[in-house]
């Protein structure tokens, strides 16, 4: 009976051992600044925008009569799954991403992206802004990045 006790605890010790973390998801136990992860979640957020820019082309190449995809979710799982799922429904890697399309009645030639942060870690975190000219924009304003702001250096 206690062998049966003792197996029982030992399968119990390894599911509780994959389970992950005891810690939420964006909160590490390790002392990194909240500076530094705002420098992280600024380059996945720009690696993201870079994603997008690619994906938006590849759409456009794809269905010409239609241009540059008007959501998000054309260029997701639903649609023709050129990115992921997170990307797709606007929200990943800590940022907010909001796809506009220039308003047409034909193919779409123009569209905006705006990528704020959802949660700012740092005083100084990055908005960002792109278009179809790949060009990345960024403001470290507490407001949306736009087209007259600068560039970015990558």
């Amino acid at each position: 009976m206690a062998t049966k006790g003792l197996l029982v605890l030992a399968i119990l010790v390894t599911l509780s051992a994959d389970a992950g973390p005891a810690f939420p998801q964006n909160q590490y136990p390790f002392a990194a600044s909240t500076k530094e992860r705002a420098r992280g979640y600024e380059n996945r957020c720009i690696a993201d925008l870079r994603l997008l820019g690619t994906a938006q082309g590849t759409y456009a190449g794809q269905f010409p009569d239609k241009g540059y995809a008007r959501r998000l979710n054309e260029l997701g799982p639903t649609g023709d799954y050129l990115i992921g799922w997170e990307l797709a429904d606007g929200k990943a890697d800590g940022y907010r991403f909001v796809l506009t399309p220039k308003p047409t009645h034909g193919a779409v030639e123009h569209y905006t992206i705006r990528a704020t942060p959802i949660k700012r870690f740092a005083t100084d975190q990055q908005s960002f802004f792109t278009d179809e000219t790949g060009v990345i924009r960024a403001t470290h304003e507490k407001r949306s990045a736009g087209p007259k702001d600068p560039p970015i250096d990558q």
